[in-house]
């Protein structure tokens, strides 16, 4: 198993992502929360605050719950910016994603190859 390192900040935007993507879906996070398997809905809730206390095993849970590809949520936390684009996720689900690091007021994040 890879070991990722997420800060704040990455935590923060996996939030922003969680939230903006289940909207975009037209469901709810209690609806996401109610299908089998984890997370549970306040896990779902403490992932869209950013909590420091979620584990890697909840984000790569939630994208499974999510449908997303392997690892995606935490390519977002980490700002892998490459992997996201060769992820095999839909066209528009990464373009919605990489609008999260052009709106990101994070100085130290490295946006190289963004366009």
């Amino acid at each position: 198993m890879i070991i990722y390192m997420i800060d704040s900040a990455g935590r923060a935007r996996i939030g922003r992502f969680v939230r903006d993507e289940i909207a975009r879906r037209g469901t709810t996070p209690e609806e996401v929360g109610a299908k089998p398997g984890r997370p549970s809905l306040v896990t779902i809730k403490r992932i869209k605050a950013g909590d420091p206390s979620v584990s890697e095993l909840m984000f790569l849970a939630l994208g499974t719950k999510l449908e997303l590809p392997a690892d995606y949520l935490m390519y977002i936390g980490t700002g892998d910016l490459r992997r996201i684009k060769r992820s095999g996720a839909a066209p528009d689900l990464i373009r919605v994603t990489l609008e999260l690091f052009r709106d990101d007021n994070d100085d130290t994040m490295h946006l190289e190859g963004l366009e």
